[in-house]
């Protein structure tokens, strides 16, 4: 397995809408692996082909199911061994519910925003076995699968802000890559 290059905003790669990945074969395995390494490696709860300079509709969603807030009822951070779920193809079937929560992205080092999202969604997703998976999610699972589903489409966290504040972010973000054409890597 190899640690991948992490692309950063502004590279034009991230705006770009992903090809469905029509074989599941050795390449696309080992990007799975390759990835898995990597989000590990950033301390990720998600991560998209994109992300990595791969214009294929593959993700990694980190399974936080299992994962409640304290008993005082204060966020903590989601454990970093979280199962990761293995996303070929992901379509979003539907969803419910609005919920509102930070949200931060790797490819956007040192940027958050509170983001809305559906509460609930429902997904379907090939394996790297190549069968059909299906599930419903809530909370953070629901957060991490939208988040990067908008990846493969070429949206950003930021693109999900009002307008004004969208504004404000990427007049911050501009500033602060200002000279990065591509994106360098992570």
């Amino acid at each position: 397995m190899a640690l991948l290059d992490i692309l950063l905003y502004p590279d034009p790669r991230l705006r770009k809408k992903s090809a469905e990945v029509q074989k599941i074969d050795a390449p696309v395995c080992r990007l799975l692996d390759n990835m898995a390494e990597t989000m590990k490696a950033a301390r990720g709860i998600g991560l998209s082909a994109p992300q990595v300079g791969k214009n294929i509709r593959v993700v990694l969603v980190s399974d936080a199911r299992d994962f409640e807030t304290a008993d005082d009822g204060e966020d903590t951070k989601p454990p970093q061994d979280m199962p990761v779920i293995e996303m070929i193809n992901p379509v979003i079937k539907g969803g419910s519910g609005r919920d509102f929560d930070t949200e931060g992205c790797l490819s956007i080092p040192g940027f958050i925003a509170k983001v809305g999202r559906k509460k609930t969604v429902e997904v379907e997703w090939l394996t790297r076995d190549g069968e059909s998976r299906a599930m419903t999610a809530d909370g953070l699972t629901a957060r991490i699968i939208q988040h990067e589903a908008d990846h493969l489409e070429g949206v950003l966290f930021v693109d999900r802000l009002s307008r004004l504040k969208r504004e404000m972010m990427l007049k911050k973000m501009d500033r602060a890559f200002a000279g990065r054409e591509d994106g360098g890597g992570g």
